[in-house]
């Protein structure tokens, strides 16, 4: 009788998953500026199988369906984000894919909230509504770790394109000039070579720095390296330090 419960379990579940096969091969497919578009039918999805499900709407399998479709979001932003552009190629690119993917983990939160407020007030109807209390009051904090440290780190990374912009003007790292094509001006009168060797000296220390980032032995989009945090932090002192000495 145990075997046969868990083969109804089983095709239970698999018919009511099977709601999500078409929406998530279309996540794939976006790109980081095109993916909200598609998160309302997602997380009406998981509404659907919380609330017509046998099995699946359990509180816990429900937020572990949400953590789910997370991951696939932050793995999807991932994909449209170049390290290499980052501290090395075009800033503005860099940046740009950035921001897609700080405002697409924002609006599937924000997408999540809104549902969750409609469901609270339309409470599911379903069969086994009650074991979910008819209530869409999961933990945020288990739903959305990864896509707050996700976001985190792409604020981060994008204070490195800042910082690029800020410090950087002729180095070897700007490929092809990307840095809005700039170029340190030229500085008349006596104090001229030392200004010219003192915004030199900036920017060789400024690209060490990023340098050292760069060579990092882990992957720096992997939000569960903790290593990252020490990296970081080392980097916006010695930042700050040169904003001081100079």
């Amino acid at each position: 009788l145990r075997i046969e419960e868990r083969s109804k379990e089983a095709e239970d579940n698999l018919k009511f998953l099977e709601i999500l096969a078409a929406p998530c091969e279309e996540l794939v497919s976006l790109d980081p500026a095109n993916l909200p578009s598609i998160l309302p039918h997602l997380v009406n999805c998981a509404r659907l199988i919380c609330s017509r499900s046998t099995y699946y709407g359990a509180k816990g399998r429900i937020v572990g369906l949400l953590q789910k479709i997370s991951n696939e979001i932050i793995r999807v932003c991932r994909n449209h984000i170049s390290l290499d552009d980052v501290f090395g190629g075009d800033v503005n690119s860099s940046m740009k894919s950035l921001r897609h993917s700080i405002n697409c983990c924002t609006e599937w939160k924000n997408v999540y909230k809104r549902t969750a407020v409609c469901v609270n007030k339309e409470p599911c109807i379903g069969k086994h509504h009650h074991k979910t209390g008819a209530k869409w009051d999961f933990d945020e904090v288990t739903i959305f770790a990864q896509v707050n440290a996700f976001i985190q780190r792409c604020r981060e990374l994008t204070e490195i394109c800042i910082g690029r912009l800020q410090f950087v003007c002729s180095s070897p790292l700007v490929e092809n000039r990307a840095i809005n094509n700039a170029s340190i001006p030229k500085f008349g009168g006596t104090s001229g070579p030392q200004i010219m060797k003192s915004l030199s000296g900036i920017e060789q220390t400024y690209t060490s720095h990023v340098e050292q980032l760069q060579k990092v032995d882990y992957d720096i989009l992997n939000v569960r390296t903790s290593q990252w945090h020490k990296d970081f932090n080392n980097y916006k002192i010695a930042v700050k330090e040169l904003d001081v000495m100079y």
